[in-house]
């Protein structure tokens, strides 16, 4: 005897070892949905490219090589030659600042050599250019401090940004509705048991009234209604078992699984004490799907401030300060260009006006129209936020009064059939009302199973607005 409970404990625990738990399962969804990993590479690639407005503020290097052969004829080939041929390089650091300065600092080394020139009239004719060289332009009306530069920045950053929120949405969705179908399958099963057992009962007064009939004991009547009884509690039972494979097509479904059978045995959490404990999740800032719109608002806003300066006419000053060398020998080309005996400096001005002004003025009314109606599309998410939150705690609660009320229901109802079971076996109560007994048992069975049903998924509702 002892042996066998200490099999059966131990059978138990391997069971619930091998139990698929609710975290388990939510993280089978987010691993194996394509949906699901789809939104998390996304959000996740979205966030980390946010800083791709930043890149034209990056300072580059740059490096350029060319070789030139010239073969053509020269009008005075004596001091031309009748060939050239020139190795240059050039490098150096860019770099836009945020404030509309653009600035290059670099470094040219060239080197030439002339063909067939006389070399009595010509100095030099095998030698080295080398040049340091500092270019500077700064924007005076369009895109003045940068503005232009800042707002085209901000819109890459915030439509990322948005991005990466609404992927971030559309998976604790996908997370709350795996939760709704792991509860989901629980109920069903659990249905699935309370209309086995009614069939069960449903048989066994069955069975004993049509033993009372055949000794005469009863009215047929009796009989026939215990027979219809128990080929209700069949369809019953029929429809429960297809509401199961239902739900766990679902269940599978969510996963990335085929078929509609569902082998894994499930960690209840259904039971009376764990469904009490299920506390409000304390509600976060903003939900991400919020904070996706007002990051879109942000984008769209940016971009009203861009399609502002486009109607700017183009007025920038610039200068280019050079130092120089020139020598046969590399080191002595060098060495002038690190001092300033052969500089070359310029300083000068840029002008460019846009002549399609209906286009711009067309362009830049649309993007302040875009923009204000992203603030109101954010103000008006943010209400029904606040809204949804308020009103689905309404609901949890008012779930909660009617959950507790279900389960008083069905213990009334309980007591009530286990009393006339016990009448209709002694004779003093009818088929009739015992079936009818039976039947408000089992309907208050499937109230309460609702009833859970709902408080989970209304729960799994509110953890939608916790911050992660």
């Amino acid at each position: 005897m002892l042996s066998r409970v200490l099999f059966l404990v131990l059978a138990a625990v391997c069971m619930n070892a091998h139990a698929l738990t609710l975290g388990e399962y939510v993280k089978q969804v987010t691993g194996q949905n394509d949906s699901a990993v789809a939104s998390d590479l996304s959000s996740r690639g979205a966030l980390l490219r946010s800083g791709e407005g930043s890149l034209p503020f990056a300072t580059n290097l740059y490096f350029n090589g060319d070789y030139v052969d010239d073969q053509r004829l020269t009008a005075a080939p004596a001091f031309q030659g009748s060939g050239t041929r020139v190795n240059r390089y050039e490098a150096g650091l860019s770099q836009k600042f945020r404030f509309g300065l653009d600035a290059s600092l670099g470094y040219l080394q060239q080197k030439t050599v002339l063909q067939g020139v006389n070399k009595q009239l010509v100095r030099f004719y095998d030698y080295y250019d080398d040049t340091f060289q500092l270019k500077l332009s700064q924007s005076l009306w369009r895109n003045w401090l940068g503005n232009e530069s800042r707002a085209q920045e901000n819109a890459q950053v915030e439509a990322a940004k948005a991005l990466s929120f609404r992927e971030e949405f559309t998976l604790r969705l996908l997370e709350a509705d795996a939760r709704v179908a792991y509860w989901n399958l629980l109920q069903a099963r659990s249905n699935v048991d309370i209309q086995k057992a009614a069939v069960e009962r449903a048989d066994k007064i069955r069975v004993s009234n049509q033993n009372k009939f055949n000794r005469q004991l009863t009215d047929k009547i009796d009989y026939l209604q215990a027979l219809a009884n128990v080929d209700f509690r069949h369809l019953q039972l029929k429809q429960a078992e297809q509401d199961l494979r239902r739900v766990s097509r679902q269940f599978n479904y969510l996963r990335g699984v085929e078929g509609d059978v569902v082998e894994s045995e499930l960690t209840s959490i259904s039971t009376k004490n764990e469904i009490d404990k299920l506390s409000i999740p304390e509600r976060g800032d903003q939900r991400a799907d919020v904070k996706a719109i007002m990051s879109q608002s942000l984008a769209e806003r940016s971009q009203a401030e861009a399609a502002l300066e486009l109607s700017k006419p183009k007025f920038e000053v610039f200068a280019t300060l050079s130092s120089n060398g020139k020598d046969g020998m590399w080191s002595t080309a060098y060495r002038q260009a690190n001092s300033n005996a052969y500089s070359n400096n310029s300083l000068g001005v840029r002008f460019t006006a846009p002549l399609d002004l209906e286009l711009l003025k067309n362009n830049k009314e649309g993007r302040a129209l875009e923009a204000r109606a992203a603030d109101l599309r954010y103000k008006r998410k943010a209400f029904e936020v606040d809204r949804e939150w308020a009103d689905t705690l309404a609901r949890f609660n008012d779930a909660k009064e009617r959950l507790e009320l279900a389960r008083k229901i069905e213990e009334a109802q309980k007591q009530k059939t286990v009393h006339d079971r016990n009448r209709l076996a002694q004779g003093l109560s009818t088929t009739f009302q015992s079936l009818t007994f039976e039947q408000d048992y089992a309907d208050a069975q499937l109230s309460r199973l609702r009833a859970e049903t709902e408080l989970l998924t209304l729960h799994a509702r509110l953890r939608l607005f916790v911050t992660k």
